[in-house]
């Protein structure tokens, strides 16, 4: 319990000495573009599913049996995301525009989203916007790294529910140097419907505070739909984000 303590007020230390740079950095306005960020990525999908079919009923001793087909596939691919920062709403949604360009199959023009500190995103739903891209702007919101949240354990939690998804997030994070911090992400998502889906992330991310952006993203994810009469389909994906450029780094 001491070495928690003593890690919680490092943190709060941190963020008191750096939160006058941090606001400067997300709450300015004007201008078409504020800020220009550069993510390179990879990206990898593994897919199993297992089916069910029936035995065709020649003969009455088959009758009903079910037999199972296991099929499974991966993709991989890499490239970068771009992000431009627009400007700040009154709510505190951080407007911004997102692109990726990739080697293989995932490229994604440029679309409009608004994201927040509760890692809410809103898109352009007539856009294509990727997993990794969601993955990132989730964490690029106002105050997502926020003291107040922070329990003595440097950990806070965020739920939310629209009825037919609930989402259960905890965050961990460890004191770094330089005002740059690790965070442990540890995600639930659940979703209702005919074929429910059960969605388990987990990510460690690199969080720079004196610029208000994350540095780096490992994540890992597994995505389980399941059927009583279809059957059941397993996706991980795994996904790395690091830090390029960005236009308002000191040189």
């Amino acid at each position: 319990m001491v070495r928690n303590s003593i890690c919680f007020v490092a943190i709060c230390a941190a963020f008191a000495s750096l939160s006058q740079t941090c606001f400067a950095v997300t709450n300015v306005n004007g201008g078409s573009s504020l800020r220009h960020l550069v993510y390179s990525f990879t990206y990898g999908v593994q897919g199993d599913l297992t089916v069910h079919t029936e035995m065709p009923n020649l003969d009455p001793s088959t009758s009903g049996l079910q037999g199972l087909h296991d099929y499974n596939g991966s993709m991989q691919d890499k490239g970068t995301i771009t992000i431009d920062v627009i400007r700040e709403q009154p709510d505190s949604g951080l407007i911004v525009t997102v692109s990726e360009d990739a080697t293989e199959s995932r490229k994604a023009d440029a679309a409009t989203c608004v994201t927040y500190g509760t890692t809410n995103v809103i898109c352009d739903p007539n856009k294509k916007i990727t997993s990794e891209e969601l993955s990132l702007l989730q964490l690029l919101g106002r105050n997502f790294v926020d003291p107040n949240k922070l329990d003595e354990k440097g950990h806070w939690r965020l739920e939310q529910s629209n009825g037919a998804v609930a989402t259960t997030a905890d965050y961990t994070v460890s004191p770094g140097k330089n005002g740059v911090i690790s965070i442990q992400e540890t995600k639930v998502i659940k979703e209702l419907g005919v074929t429910p889906t059960t969605t388990d992330v987990s990510a460690t991310i690199g969080y720079d505070l004196n610029r208000a952006v994350p540095t780096s993203v490992q994540e890992y994810v597994i995505e389980r739909e399941s059927s009583s009469t279809a059957g059941s389909m397993k996706t991980t994906y795994q996904t790395t984000l690091t830090l390029v450029s960005d236009s308002m780094a000191r040189p």
